[in-house]
């Protein structure tokens, strides 16, 4: 049954020829920068993720051209967490993870439009094992869903295929589960639009934010879905499927944000949508290759404006040499100020809106995390605290006793990222004179007597004055008082000993 999901041996070829030219501008562009030492390589992990994408070139070649194909493999090796992979740098159940997503993607390709017990079966497995090392890619069901239910001769020809497909599904995971894994190794999953947004387009961990190539893959897959909305519509499902599930911003904190997030498994259906968009992009260019020019011009008049604006600004020196890095340092600065990063739009402008900070501080604030295990610290004297977390009504870092405090000037905001809503104890360190009054999202909390001398101040605050994904603390001393405050504790409930 597999072998019509085989490549034959020129595609074998072919993709030989391009993962060493991948791996070599790896190698130039990025190989000396890795954190990974060369004896950590995993040859294991490098030979899975070969056979994963060996998987691919077959409904690769029955969407596009040879050269297309090899084209969208080549980016994917250079410019998409693949290269970890292939660099043997990440950990083997990622390596697994894609090579059962790709077998999946392959088997339903090569029998999209036939029947038959044996395939949806199969398939049930590959996906029940794939969901065993990340939840997320349950929602690879959809593609045998949709193949049991398009064209189905009768409603029960596609409740068989249905049946089969999820009842493997569960049997694979609660026998697995029960007699290899033991208790389930993920937590259940929820649905929560900021998580996606995390997941997406944070510069914590978002796969379009460090890998903003991955545009052409999903643009790919809409025009894909619209080309043969028929027999393709379950591929753009099944990545709306696997973001949404699980969608809790994540406990890991790697710095390989799609490795960490769990979107591995969806990585194979982007590459068939980089694939296709490169076949689209190449007609374009043939009926109209005045857009090969108009492209670039385009952006050479958008970065010769941003420049202008810089000299009319006096962000640089007038009559001076000038760096590259400089010029574009000063670029990005004011499309950041003035729209937020394009790589995390629309995220950015919704969280600018919400909560009333700046593009910039919006572009920092989506993924970040204060409360990491089981307490989070706030250090006000801490400059690298200020551009994130601390937004109006806060004096400049001042010496405090042995401390570095800040100063209330009349209403100061506080933004606090949460994961969840749950129950906290908040401890208070600061001085002055009066009293300070606390809110937390407009709702007072706590008022107390200010001492001359730096002093905790503790109290516990309930999970219904927090509100996910960032609650909003304000402080306000008495009208005729002074207040410092050096930094905030937050501890988790569960996790405290008195």
């Amino acid at each position: 049954m597999m072998l019509r999901s085989l490549p034959t041996r020129r595609e074998i070829g072919v993709l030989a020829a391009l993962a060493l030219a991948g791996w070599s501008a790896q190698r130039w562009i990025v190989g000396y920068a890795s954190s990974a030492p060369r004896g950590d390589r995993d040859p294991l992990v490098i030979l899975v993720t070969i056979t994963g994408l060996l998987l691919l070139l077959r409904p690769l070649r029955d969407i596009t051209s040879l050269p297309a194909s090899a084209l969208a493999l080549g980016i994917f090796l250079v410019a998409s967490p693949i290269r970890l992979l292939a660099a043997g740098e990440a950990a083997r159940s990622e390596a697994v993870t894609l090579l059962l997503s790709a077998s999946v993607l392959g088997l339903w390709w090569a029998h999209r439009d036939q029947k038959g017990r044996a395939t949806a079966f199969t398939l049930g497995t590959f996906i029940g094992l794939a969901t065993l090392l990340r939840v997320e890619n349950v929602g690879l069901l959809i593609l045998p869903l949709g193949r049991a239910w398009t064209g189905a001769r009768s409603w029960r020809e596609g409740a068989r295929d249905t049946g089969l497909s999820v009842g493997s599904v569960a049997a694979v995971m609660t026998i697995t589960s029960r007699f290899l894994l033991g208790p389930a190794a993920s937590a259940p999953p929820r649905i929560d639009l900021y998580g996606i947004a995390v997941r997406w387009l944070s510069s914590h961990q978002g796969l379009l934010y460090w890998h903003p190539l991955l545009w052409i893959g999903m643009i790919g897959l809409v025009l894909l879905a619209r080309k043969n909305a028929r027999s393709t519509w379950p591929l753009a499902a099944a990545l709306v499927a696997i973001s949404l599930i699980g969608s809790t911003p994540l406990a890991d904190d790697r710095d390989g944000p799609a490795l960490a997030a769990g979107l591995v498994g969806l990585l194979p259906l982007l590459v068939v949508g980089m694939a296709h968009a490169v076949q689209k992009g190449a007609e374009v260019l043939r009926a109209r290759p005045a857009l090969a020019l108009l492209v670039p011009a385009a952006g050479a008049v958008l970065w010769n404006f941003l420049f202008m604006e810089q000299y009319r600004r006096f962000m640089i020196p007038r009559d001076d040499t000038l760096s590259f890095a400089d010029v574009a340092a000063g670029n990005a600065a004011l499309v950041a100020r003035g729209a937020g990063c394009p790589l995390s739009w629309p995220a950015n402008w919704r969280l600018s809106r919400q909560y009333d900070v700046p593009h910039a501080t919006a572009d920092l604030l989506i993924g970040k995390r204060v409360i990491d295990g089981s307490f989070g610290v706030v250090d006000l004297g801490d400059d690298r605290v200020d551009a994130v977390l601390l937004q109006e009504g806060w004096s400049r870092p001042l010496a405090c006793e042995d401390a570095i405090c800040r100063e209330v000037h009349g209403r100061a905001r506080m933004l606090l990222p949460l994961d969840r809503r749950e129950r906290l104890d908040v401890i208070i360190r600061a001085s002055g004179a009066g009293t300070m009054f606390m809110k937390v999202d407009d709702r007072p909390l706590l008022q107390w007597p200010l001492s001359e001398r730096l002093t905790d101040t503790r109290v516990t605050a309930s999970a219904l004055y927090w509100k996910p994904p960032i609650s909003q603390i304000t402080f306000e001393a008495s009208i005729s008082g002074t207040a410092r405050i050096d930094r905030l504790l937050f501890l988790r409930f569960s996790d405290q000993t008195s």
